[in-house]
């Protein structure tokens, strides 16, 4: 019976209001840390600090591999990183973290590339799953069962992070028909999830003149660029234009293979706005 597993990238946090990042990363139920292309801290979530007991303080700047991970456990994780640093995803890898008080906590870890506004390599995102303490269903016939149970569990917390984050998300196949679509994604456009799932992204929302770029933006992702960050105009059901900031990074499955594309977008509209009226005034002072 096949794995479940977990397939979700975060995307890169240069695309979302401070605001929405902090919410997003403490409110899930995943253990999220990012580290810096130093391996040291740079990020540690709620769900961290509860499992491994050491605050977010504690662990902001520490060397990741020796401040959390067991001894005996320190050369596979470092290959994992190392790897995923390379851009080469790892997925569902069982480690063991060290706690405060001296114990060992069994994670689920995944770890994949972790980018900044530019793209560039800046360090490592691990998301994990405490496996420890876990309670299978009574139904379950053997591990493997056990396991797949514990696993959808994650998925589905991954499926709330992202159905309600105050940002909207948007995910398409590899020919651009929208799989997956939030309620901000919704409230923004005035298309209901029914009705944004299975349009063709590019014709659906895209206005005429801005479709060539966007599907230039959008094969470079499939090509294996991993991130694409850009301004577009979307457009609504009611004809108006809502000018976002889209950033597109490639999704994956558990082979590491591209499966389509991630989007997550920053409605810039009044922003723009009020830039043009700063503009028009100093303008206006001008004359």
């Amino acid at each position: 019976r096949g794995r479940a597993c977990l397939l979700f990238r975060m995307p890169s946090v240069s695309a979302l209001p401070l605001e929405d990042v902090a919410a997003i990363v403490e409110c899930t139920n995943i253990i999220l840390l990012c580290t810096d292309t130093s391996g040291c801290i740079v990020e540690f979530n709620r769900k961290a600090a509860d499992i491994t007991g050491f605050k977010r303080e504690e662990a902001i700047g520490k060397p990741f591999l020796n401040f959390l991970i067991a001894d005996e456990w320190q050369q596979k994780v470092r290959q994992l990183f190392d790897a995923a640093s390379q851009g080469i995803e790892a997925v569902n890898h069982t480690v063991a973290v060290k706690t405060k008080d001296g114990r060992l906590r069994q994670l689920l870890l995944n770890a994949s590339l972790r980018t900044d506004g530019s793209g560039n390599a800046a360090g490592v995102v691990a998301a994990g799953h405490d496996m420890t303490d876990a309670r299978w269903p009574s139904d379950c016939k053997d591990s493997q069962d056990a396991e797949d149970a514990e696993l959808e569990k994650v998925v589905d917390d991954l499926k709330r992070v992202i159905e309600t984050a105050n940002t909207p998300f948007f995910f398409a196949d590899t020919h651009g028909k929208v799989t997956e679509w939030n309620q901000m994604a919704a409230r923004m456009s005035g298309y209901g999830k029914e009705e944004a799932v299975g349009k063709d992204l590019v014709e659906t929302f895209v206005p005429d003149s801005y479709r060539e770029e966007f599907r230039r933006a959008f094969k470079r992702v499939m090509q294996g660029f991993e991130q694409e960050v850009s301004e577009f105009p979307f457009e609504t059901k009611n004809h108006n234009w809502r000018q976002m900031l889209i950033n597109l990074t490639a999704r994956r499955n558990s082979h590491g293979e591209v499966v389509g594309v991630i989007g997550v977008g920053q409605d810039i509209t009044e922003l723009r706005k009020a830039t043009v009226r700063q503009q028009t005034l100093a303008d206006d002072l001008q004359r």
